[in-house]
């Protein structure tokens, strides 16, 4: 399975394919990277919208299994991806096998994209195209596809947007890393801490130091104030002369740990996801439902796992990492 990171020339990428809607029931089929031949460009037909939005439409209206399309671009041209690309999703009929469906948020037949928009979708293109080995004349908007000459999709200049992403058009770059941190970031829809984290090359460990307020990262609240670095208070509380205390080293059991189990190995597992801010309650060796809960969280964070509340492999190596990470291993 593909992992994708970061995309050269977008400025905020979100990796949020296991936060949104799915269907209890119904799966989309899967398909291998070789079969997929086309890019196929959507508009959302609202002019506001978003990821999340779409996936309850697509669910509970529609009655598909997810979100239609693999990736979303909202007006400030932040990059959302929605489905994993061997994933066959439904955006354009008989050619969902074959193609991957990008949607932006708007109504393109009265009004126009964002420029940040734009500078994102010609960004992707360029990154999709090279991972794919798909030519240009190949991306398409939907009313271009076979079948689809009726639809008022995307009405924007396919032919101008074919000609940026093979031309030199200059996009904008991300700021250096020397550029000053802010105080504050605001919480948008689709963010994690640990997307926040990671774009600020720093821990959730670490965030959560500077913001003792927030007692579950799981619960971030849209337009919630996050602070990015320490407060006066907190420089104040561990100033150069205090003793900083030892961390607490944890131990990952091996084996495959689930609902119902019980003792030492499921404590061991407990205390450790208790220590990364999955919480799980108290560490009190039995395997119930605040643990599978945990663990699924946990799991639900990386494209590899599968998120089933099953304690395993794994499960064990991504957890020792973020432990590693954080220097409690």
């Amino acid at each position: 399975m593909v992992a994708i990171k970061d995309i050269p020339g977008v400025q905020v990428f979100r990796d949020i394919r296991n936060s949104l809607k799915k269907h209890p029931t119904k799966k989309y089929k899967t398909r291998s990277l070789g079969v997929i031949t086309h890019i196929v460009v959507h508009h959302s037909l609202t002019k506001t919208g978003s990821a999340k939005a779409y996936a309850e439409y697509h669910v509970d209206t529609n009655g598909w299994p997810g979100i239609g399309y693999h990736f979303h671009i909202a007006k400030d041209g932040s990059v959302d991806w929605t489905n994993s690309l061997e994933t066959i999703s439904y955006h354009v009929g008989n050619s969902n096998k074959t193609s991957i469906g990008i949607v932006l948020t708007g109504d393109f037949r009265v009004e126009k994209p964002t420029e940040a928009q734009m500078n994102s979708l010609i960004a992707l293109i360029r990154y999709l195209k090279k991972l794919l080995s798909i030519p240009t004349t190949n991306v398409k908007g939907h009313s271009e596809m076979p079948g689809y000459s009726w639809k008022q999709c995307p009405c924007i200049d396919m032919n101008d947007l074919r000609k940026k992403v093979d031309s030199s058009f200059a996009l904008p770059q991300k700021p250096q890393n020397n550029t000053p941190t802010p105080d504050y970031y605001v919480v948008q829809r689709g963010d994690t801490l640990w997307n926040i984290a990671k774009h600020l090359n720093t821990t959730v460990q670490q965030i959560l130091q500077w913001n003792p307020e927030i007692k579950d990262p799981n619960k971030l609240q849209i337009g919630q104030r996050i602070r990015l670095k320490p407060s006066a208070s907190n420089n104040a509380s561990s100033g150069t002369n205090a003793s900083t205390p030892a961390k607490t080293k944890y131990v990952l059991p091996d084996g495959i740990l689930k609902l119902g189990d019980k003792g030492e190995k499921v404590k061991q597992l407990q205390k450790a996801l208790n220590a990364i801010n999955f919480k799980c309650g108290k560490a009190d060796g039995i395997y119930g439902p605040k643990t599978q809960d945990a663990v699924r969280r946990f799991q639900s964070m990386y494209a590899a796992l599968k998120d089933d509340g099953i304690y395993g492999p794994q499960t064990k190596q991504f957890l020792y990492q973020e432990l590693k990470k954080r220097g409690l291993i």
